[in-house]
């Protein structure tokens, strides 16, 4: 009896200390230990002349799942165009991917959900503002004005800075991310008080994820985050010009959808699946999801040129959300000999029809833009959103990633043809692209991320 205690307290101290200890010291042991078959055992032990081993960081992700409960990140964002949500489900899907049960990310609209009235009416005021430019110029202006900027936080922070407390504390989260330029202020301040009663616990880190991509608003940068990923050098030059230290601005890119985190289907491939003509020049035209931009001028317009070329072409225009367009154009679009037309509404293959394009025109979202790069697509900027998206501009043209245009259907369509007409050229801008794009940015962020709040024990 005596001998078996002695056996069982040797097994039972021996599992605490493998428990406790093996995800504190860099050790190595057989691969084998965690093959959940023979044959994979096999395999691993195959694969070299020595013992088969696996890193440190492999036994982490074998044993904290069990040792620890999952970490916390909440994504702040609000719904102010397509692309904060993107970028945000973006790293939320990157993050459990490289690091499976490791994480509890929530992706929260804070200001829909949590604001009080009238801030929790962004959303269908943006909608709006977006279709009316000029609205939107003086909405922007009203932001970058002090004495206006500061009265209109002042409103913000005595309607919803209670709300936003609650809601932030009861997250308990072990680290904080924005992805929106009016994620920053009242957060980072809630943050900063939560970590004043954290000890002994580590603090909560403070992130900021740039999602404007050739220019940003100020209120993007505040000095008190604790990292700051930025898109661009253009926007990283911002972020330092408004104080953040440069040791803490990192450039990765802008997060993208995780259908453009690795390379495309062939080409060919790609239109045989959308049901496109394998040898016609084709071009895409987007207009944003809410389908803004002056599209329909746009592309009737380029269907009465393209008709006009000694080639035989493809139009795809994606309308989005704009039933109203998406009726009118495939009523008045209908198909040649030399073209061929394809009408859509919203979709959730954007990457397939980018892959399936030659050229592409659209307004000058920042998703849009790093996205279409990534598939090498050349752009025709037809329209910007004053005031963020202005930048956006002169980042394609300066970079020689396309041309603008202005929202002009004749100007638009004779860059299409001349790209078209041009086989070189249109290679070129292709291969500038592809090159100056950050396919891993998504993941690199995930990984800066989830390695910050790891690092917080």
């Amino acid at each position: 009896n005596t001998r078996q205690k002695l056996i069982t307290m040797f097994w039972t101290w021996t599992i605490i200390a493998c428990i406790f200890y093996i995800p504190t010291y860099s050790i190595r042991l057989p691969t084998t230990i965690f093959c959940p078959s023979i044959k994979e055992a096999h395999v691993a032990l195959s694969n070299t002349n020595t013992k088969a081993c696996v890193s440190h960081e492999s036994i982490l992700n074998k044993l904290l799942v069990f040792r620890r409960p999952k970490k916390r990140i909440l994504i702040l964002m609000s719904d102010t165009g397509g692309g904060h949500r993107a970028s945000a489900q973006a790293l939320q899907q990157a993050i459990n991917e490289q690091y499976p049960k490791r994480f509890e990310v929530d992706v929260m609209d804070i200001w829909t959900s949590h604001a009080n009235w009238p801030y929790n009416q962004f959303v269908p005021v943006y909608r709006f503002l977006a279709k009316h430019p000029i609205l939107w110029r003086a909405f922007y202006a009203y932001g970058l004005f002090p004495p206006t900027k500061v009265l209109q936080e002042l409103f913000a922070w005595r309607s919803s800075y209670q709300s936003f407390q609650k809601v932030i504390i009861s997250a308990k989260p072990d680290l904080v991310v924005s992805v929106h330029p009016l994620c920053q202020l009242m957060p980072l301040t809630i943050v900063r008080e939560m970590n004043k009663n954290r000890a002994p616990k580590a603090k909560i880190p403070f992130i900021t994820v740039v999602t404007d991509l050739g220019g940003a608003h100020c209120t993007w940068f505040d000095k008190r985050v604790d990292a700051c990923f930025v898109p661009s050098e253009a926007v990283r030059q911002l972020a330092i010009k408004n104080g953040i230290d440069r040791s803490k601005v990192i450039l990765r890119g802008l997060p993208v959808r995780p259908s453009f985190w690795k390379p495309s289907s062939p080409k060919s491939v790609i239109r045989k699946q959308l049901g496109l003509d394998q040898n016609r020049k084709t071009v895409l035209l987007m207009g944003g999801g809410d389908g803004v931009g002056g599209i329909e001028n746009i592309a009737t317009q380029l269907a009465r040129s393209l008709q006009k070329l000694d080639l035989s072409t493809q139009m795809i225009v994606i309308c989005g959300h704009n039933k109203l367009m998406t009726d009118s154009l495939s009523a008045k679009l209908k198909p040649e000999d030399k073209l061929k037309v394809s009408i859509k509404g919203f979709v959730n293959n954007v990457d397939q029809y980018m892959t399936a394009s030659d050229c592409l025109v659209t307004k000058a979202g920042p998703g849009t833009i790093a996205e279409s790069m990534i598939r090498g697509l050349p752009l025709v900027l037809s329209y910007y959103l004053p005031g963020q998206e202005f930048g956006n501009i002169a980042y394609v043209v300066d970079g020689g990633f396309g041309v603008y245009t202005g929202n002009r259907p004749k100007r638009v369509a004779k860059a299409v043809c001349d790209m078209f007409q041009n086989e070189t050229v249109m290679k070129a801008i292709s291969d500038r692209c592809i090159a100056s794009s950050h396919m891993h940015a998504t993941k690199q962020i995930a990984k800066d991320i989830a390695t910050t709040v790891l690092a917080k024990r």
